[in-house]
């Protein structure tokens, strides 16, 4: 993962055409999809169901603590 400190995301924020983003409608969506090659009818077949952090924390049955450490991130960001 890149690791941009925020005075420099600040100084080169990201250019993003919000009213074009906007404009757009489910049948550009569906006409996009069509242009890649895809099926907007298809049904999702590449996604898996994750189970929640907390889930997964109480099976291995670890403290936030312990569970935020494992992953390196501070416990705060964890419980939010």
């Amino acid at each position: 993962m890149a690791r941009i400190s925020l005075d420099r995301l600040r100084m080169n924020r990201p250019q993003v055409d919000r009213e074009r983003i906007d404009a757009t409608r489910e049948a550009d969506i569906r006409r996009h999809t069509v242009e890649d090659g895809g099926d907007p009818d298809a049904e999702p077949t590449e996604y898996a169901l994750a189970s929640a952090p907390a889930e997964i924390r109480k099976k291995l049955g670890v403290t936030q603590q312990r569970f935020a450490d494992a992953l390196g991130v501070p416990v705060a960001t964890y419980r939010n």
